[in-house]
């Protein structure tokens, strides 16, 4: 149950007491709602992806209300169907954090995991500097203060409306998640990933687990926002 609020109203010596139900913020509803669960994919196959969402608060993505580039998709690929069930339980509420605050960012505007966009991948970026023990500290200052000419002509904009420790989080996180060939994430309602199996996997076959995952607006005069999160399992079937 909600928390009450009580109002007391004074009418000349009548005292008239209203109890108001305080609104509380709405977890939202996340769904994968293609691929479905189980489906059989064969490596090297474009899996289309899509998301749907629906928010109390913040509205449905079916209308446009959600802004699409908070919802994010994780990608992993797991040889052993044994380590599925272990990887689904894995506390997660730190990638979960980090993923949403960059999508807040706009980080994927410019940027995806794998791929060069307008800036460099975030493996690349990953692959560049982990081995700087200065890296958080250097690429946060060059993140809020801007840059050219690092990776080609492209011009970074400063970016002085963030925190620096917000991010130095983001930094970290890239440094220890972004060379995993084995691991991918996405910004968006839908999509699609290339299923590529990964060099030294023995097994023919293997499990692709998605997890998505949408954080709300909260209440203006609250804020507390919530997560909302779904995760489908597919199978690999071989060539």
């Amino acid at each position: 149950m909600g928390s009450k609020l009580v109002v007391l109203i004074v009418v000349g010596f009548a005292f008239t007491q209203l109890s108001v139900g305080q609104q509380e913020n709405g977890q939202p509803i996340v769904r994968i709602t293609a691929p479905i669960e189980s489906s059989p994919i064969s490596w090297n196959q474009i899996v289309p992806y899509g998301i749907s969402v629906v928010d109390k608060e913040d509205g449905n993505s079916e209308y446009d209300e959600i802004p699409s580039h908070e919802v994010i998709l994780t990608v992993e690929h797991i040889a052993d169907s044994s380590e599925v069930e272990n990887y689904l339980k894995q506390d997660q509420a730190k990638s979960i954090a980090i993923l949403s605050q960059m999508g807040s960012f706009n980080c994927f505007t410019c940027h995806s995991a794998k791929d060069k966009l307008i800036g460099p991948a975030f493996s690349e970026i990953a692959n560049r500097y982990s081995d700087r023990s200065d890296a958080s500290e250097y690429l946060a200052n060059k993140i809020l203060k801007g840059t050219s000419g690092t990776w080609g002509d492209e011009i970074m904009p400063a970016q002085p409306d963030l925190k620096l420790d917000e991010v130095k989080q983001i930094v970290d996180w890239i440094l220890k998640n972004g060379s995993k060939p084995e691991f991918d994430y996405y910004a968006g309602l839908n999509g699609a990933f290339k299923a590529k199996k990964q060099s030294g996997f023995e097994t023919e076959n293997g499990f692709f687990v998605l997890k998505t995952h949408y954080t709300d607006q909260g209440l203006q005069t609250s804020g507390n926002s919530k997560t909302g999160k779904h995760s489908v399992v597919l199978r690999v079937t071989g060539e």
